[in-house]
C-alpha cells in the first residue's frame, strides 16, 4: 500500500451550530437528539478549535472499501477510471482552551489498512477518546474510489453520502441522514443496498438490485427496481418503482404517510392497510381484479396477476398509490 500525507493546521474559532427543521411528527424527538449530536460533534461549550487535514491513498486492486467512523460526516464518490482509493480527512478537535484543543487534535488517529487475501479490502478507520468536559472530537471523510468497489460505512454521528457506485453498498448509521444514489442511465446499476439508521432521513436513488432500508425516526425516499423492503417507526415513506420492476415490495411505518408511484405496465397484487388513516389508489388505465376498497384498506390484483406483492402498512397515517408514464 502506498500512503501519502498532506497536513494543514489552523487556529481557533468560536463554535457554531446548524439548525435543522424536522417534519412536525418527529420535531420534538429528532430536534432534541439532533441538538445532542450537534453538541457532541461541534464541541459547543468548548470554544477553541484546532483542525488538521490529512490525505491518504490506497492503491487498487481492491474489492471492498470499509469506512469505520465515529463522529463526523462521511462522503464516498465513485469516479470512473479511478485506479486508487483516495481520502481527504479533516480532523476537528474542540477544547476548553487552545492548548487543550491542540492536544485533543493529536489524540485523533486516522489510517488506511489493507485486509483480506491479497489486500482485497481497504479499511479506512478513525479513532479518538470519548468526549470529555475539556475536549470533543470529529472526523470528516471525503473519499473517491472506483465505481465497482463494494462500499461499507459505519457511522455513529454524522451524515453519510455514497454516490455513483455500481455494486453493493451497506450503511450502518446512528444519528444523521443517509443518502445513497447511483448513476442515472439505462445501463447503470447499483445494489444490493442495505441501510440501517437510528435517527435521520434516508434517501436512495436508482437502485437496480435489492434494497433494504430502515430508520427509527426519519423519512425514507427511494427509487428502485428490484426487491424492496422499507421501514421507519416515525416518518413518511415515498417509493418510486422504476420501469421493469417485478419483485416483492414491503413498506411499513408506525406513524407516517406512504406514497407509492409505479409505472403503468406494473403488474402484481397490491395490499394497502392504514389502521388509523385512509387509503387512496389512482392506478390510471391498469386493469384490476379482485378489488376490495374500504376507507382503511385496499387490495387488488393489478393486471389480473397475484405476484409480485406490493404491501404498504401504516399504523397512523394515509396511503397514496398512483401510476406514472416512464
Amino acid at each position: 500500500m502506498r500512503v501519502s500525507y498532506s497536513i494543514r493546521h489552523n487556529g481557533s474559532i468560536v463554535c457554531a451550530t446548524r439548525a435543522v427543521a424536522p417534519p412536525f411528527r418527529r420535531a420534538l424527538l429528532l430536534g432534541g437528539l439532533s441538538a445532542v449530536a450537534g453538541f457532541l460533534a461541534l464541541g459547543c461549550g468548548k470554544p477553541f478549535r484546532s483542525t488538521q487535514q490529512v490525505s491518504l491513498t490506497a492503491d487498487v486492486p481492491s474489492q471492498r472499501l470499509r469506512i469505520q467512523g465515529t463522529i463526523g460526516d462521511v462522503t464516498v464518490r465513485a469516479e470512473p477510471g479511478a485506479t486508487a482509493v483516495q481520502a481527504t480527512i479533516t480532523k476537528v478537535a474542540h477544547g476548553s482552551s487552545q492548548e487543550r484543543a491542540n492536544e485533543a487534535l493529536d489524540e485523533i488517529q486516522v489510517s488506511f489498512e489493507m485486509q483480506g487475501k491479497d489486500g482485497t479490502t481497504v479499511l479506512a478507520k478513525s479513532s479518538h477518546p470519548q468526549t470529555s468536559a475539556t475536549a470533543s472530537y470529529a472526523v470528516r471523510w471525503e473519499v473517491t474510489a472506483p465505481p465497482v468497489l463494494t462500499v461499507e460505512v459505519e457511522a455513529a454521528v454524522g451524515d453519510v453520502r455514497v454516490e455513483g457506485c455500481t455494486g453493493k453498498v451497506s450503511v450502518a448509521g446512528g444519528i444523521g441522514d443517509v443518502v445513497v444514489v447511483g448513476v442515472k442511465g439505462s445501463d447503470a446499476s447499483l445494489g444490493p443496498v442495505t441501510i440501517t439508521n437510528e435517527v435521520g432521513d434516508v434517501r436512495v436513488g436508482q437502485v437496480t438490485g435489492e434494497l433494504r432500508a430502515s430508520t427509527g425516526i426519519g423519512s425514507i425516499r427511494a427509487s428502485a427496481f428490484g426487491k424492496v423492503d422499507l421501514k421507519t417507526s416515525v416518518g413518511d415513506v415515498r417509493l418510486r418503482l422504476l420501469k421493469g420492476s417485478s419483485e416483492n415490495v414491503q413498506i411499513r411505518t408506525s406513524i407516517g404517510d406512504i406514497h407509492v408511484a409505479m409505472p403503468e405496465e406494473w403488474k402484481g397484487k397490491v395490499v394497502a392497510d392504514a389502521d388509523i388513516g385512509s387509503t387512496s389508489a389512482h392506478l390510471g388505465s391498469l386493469f384490476m381484479g379482485s378489488v376490495r376498497h374500504h376507507r382503511h384498506q385496499f387490495t387488488a390484483d393489478v393486471g389480473d396477476v397475484s405476484a409480485p406483492v406490493l404491501q404498504a402498512v401504516t399504523d397512523v397515517g394515509d396511503i397514496f398509490m398512483r401510476t406514472y408514464m416512464p
